[in-house]
């Protein structure tokens, strides 16, 4: 069980070890099936590139090749078919340091950085020489990232590949924990590297506040102490208050209608008592004009009715007959007697 859960870890370590002997995209998907969870597809994987590519390995290789099948269920005879050697082979590598400046890069790592956590550093460098069967284009960018002694080294190197990617760049990124013994290939890497920073950045400059701009400070505002905001014992001034301008009210009743006066040239010619009776006599004239007005409703026809309109007949109209040849009612047909 212990062999299981330590399985990472060893395929982690053994990939570190074809650096540089395997290209650089079969190791980044290799570690990239072990970040997810599929070591079996990981060790298929490396075992078909070393035998496609005919890379040798050591004896101590093979070994442990073997034991990652057996534990991942796959074939272990395969390795049998592995080029073996006796000793290490040289490594063969050249880098060159020197500043990219790609800020994009850098920004995309330390987003990377921050979200896995456990990162301590971060180095690159440039490597002139071709890796791998199927080697790619050269100079080729290798990150060094040096992790804690509890991070998750497979989970990083596919986070800070793919962070590289996003940024529309290429490395090859290569985890190590902190004090782990690397093979030469890293080595000659580290020697010829530059250190990546990734935090300590000057904050953003907002810029000088504008002038008579005033700090939100809630102490200010009413939520201070008493030295902050002192209670003066004297009320507050209040300005004079003007009068409250009174306004007319409108009223249903009707309004009453002004005597009319009479010019100022006739006026000036008359007497007292004229005056009086010319303003009896428009007073009569202006009753008798409201007097002779019909008063009609909504529901009543115009017009006055005539004489016996009450008795049941229309005021007006012809006399109407009964029914069947009678005479109407109320009226004979015999002749009164004299």
């Amino acid at each position: 069980m212990a062999e299981t859960h330590a399985l990472p870890d060893r395929l982690h370590h053994l990939l570190l070890g074809f650096a540089g002997r395997v290209d650089d995209d079969a190791l980044a998907s290799a570690r990239e099936l072990v970040a997810v969870a599929e070591p079996d597809r990981a060790v298929e994987l490396l075992v078909g590139c070393l035998l496609a590519g005919r890379i040798p390995v050591t004896s101590g290789e093979q070994y442990q090749l073997r034991r990652l099948l057996d534990v991942t269920a796959s074939e272990p005879t395969l390795v049998e078919r592995l080029a073996v050697l006796d000793e290490s082979p040289t490594d063969p590598h050249r880098f060159s340091s020197r500043n990219d400046g790609d800020e994009d890069v850098r920004s995309a790592l330390r987003s990377a950085a921050a979200r896995v956590g456990g990162v301590r550093s971060v180095r690159t460098t440039w490597r002139t020489t071709p890796a791998g069967a199927t080697p790619g284009r050269v100079p080729q960018r290798v990150l060094l990232v040096e992790i804690e002694h509890d991070g998750f080294a497979a989970a990083t190197a596919y986070q800070m590949t793919n962070a590289v990617r996003q940024a529309g760049s290429r490395a090859a990124v290569e985890v190590y924990r902190a004090g782990e013994e690397l093979p030469e290939y890293h080595r000659r890497a580290l020697e010829a590297s530059m250190p990546v920073v990734l935090d300590g950045r000057a904050p953003a400059d907002t810029g000088p506040e504008p002038a008579g701009a005033e700090r939100h400070n809630p102490r200010r505002q009413g939520y201070g102490d008493y030295e902050d905001n002192p209670r003066s014992s004297e009320p507050p001034a209040v300005d004079d208050l003007p009068e409250p301008e009174v306004l007319s009210v409108r009223t249903d009743e009707p309004r009453r209608e002004q005597p009319a006066r009479l010019p100022a040239a006739v006026d000036s010619r008359l007497t007292e008592r004229e005056r009086g009776l010319l303003q009896r006599l428009h007073e009569e004239l202006e009753q008798r004009e409201r007097d002779d007005r019909p008063e009609t409703s909504g529901w009543q026809l115009s017009g006055e009715m005539d004489e016996g309109e009450g008795e049941g007949r229309p005021a007006g109209g012809p006399e109407l007959g009964a029914p069947n040849g009678y005479p109407p009612l109320g009226s004979s047909s015999i002749p009164p007697t004299p």
